[in-house]
């Protein structure tokens, strides 16, 4: 493992920002609560490849060597009640990423990015209690995939590569991911009022038919809106459901 410090943050993100490399970890999720856990309140882990990435409900996340920027950020975190806010944030986050490079995203609700109906990235969001409160954003994006990586997955996705025809550095793209990342959440009362705005505007879930699962019964609906927290409403016949986390599926 090597300790370093992103030479582009500003000095005092520089200091204050540890990043940890590997060539290869297990996941950068589990690293980062090792790392939370021994004292380190910080940081950003970010792996070069993954043998046990994980998405939502711990299903396997492809992570190839060079393949894909694989990365958690984790800080601490007082209001447990934000963590949604704060999921979404870094959801624009890479898609200012992406935008750099002439891609245009969306977001389907809570954080996956989509291209044409395809994913290109996803984010996970948890926390820890190491006495304080810890969140941990892990933050998986799709590189250098090519279609034949990628046909292995059971939905539909795409990436860097398959879009723009060539292939990019994952550990830079990684870095300059990071260096918004901390942006966003050391300056997070000031910009969430306005990332509520461009979430919204970049939400292609609302207005959609859409299906989930509520207390072990499938539902079909209608997402209608979101919340200030950003759960999302579903309104199924006269009724709202109202969904603070899990996973929905649109519908065609």
């Amino acid at each position: 493992m090597r300790k370093f410090f992103l030479n582009n943050l500003k000095d005092k993100q520089g200091i204050s920002l540890p990043c940890f490399f590997y060539s290869s970890l297990s996941s950068t999720m589990t690293q980062a609560k090792q790392l939370a856990l021994s004292g380190v309140t910080c940081g950003c882990v970010i792996a070069n490849k993954q043998t046990g990435g994980r998405g939502r409900f711990d299903r396997t996340f492809l992570s190839k060597r060079g393949k894909g920027i694989y990365l958690t950020f984790f800080s601490t975190w007082q209001d447990c009640s934000t963590l949604p806010i704060l999921s979404g944030l870094v959801s624009l986050a890479v898609q200012e990423l992406l935008s750099e490079l002439d891609i245009v995203s969306s977001i389907k609700w809570p954080n996956d990015l989509l291209i044409d109906g395809k994913k290109i990235c996803g984010v996970l969001c948890e926390s820890i209690d190491c006495g304080q409160r810890i969140v941990l954003l892990g933050v998986g994006v799709n590189v250098n995939y090519v279609s034949k990586d990628l046909a292995v997955l059971p939905n539909r996705a795409t990436s860097i590569r398959i879009l723009l025809g060539k292939r990019y550095n994952t550990l830079l793209l990684a870095e300059r991911l990071t260096q918004k990342i901390a942006s966003l959440v050391n300056n997070f009362d000031l910009v969430k009022d306005k990332f509520r705005q461009d979430y919204i505007a970049s939400c292609i879930t609302l207005g959609k038919t859409v299906s989930f699962t509520e207390n072990e019964v499938n539902l079909v609906g209608t997402a209608v809106s979101l919340t200030s927290e950003l759960a999302l409403v579903i309104k199924v016949g006269n009724q709202e459901h109202i969904l603070n986390y899990g996973e929905i599926n649109l519908q065609t």
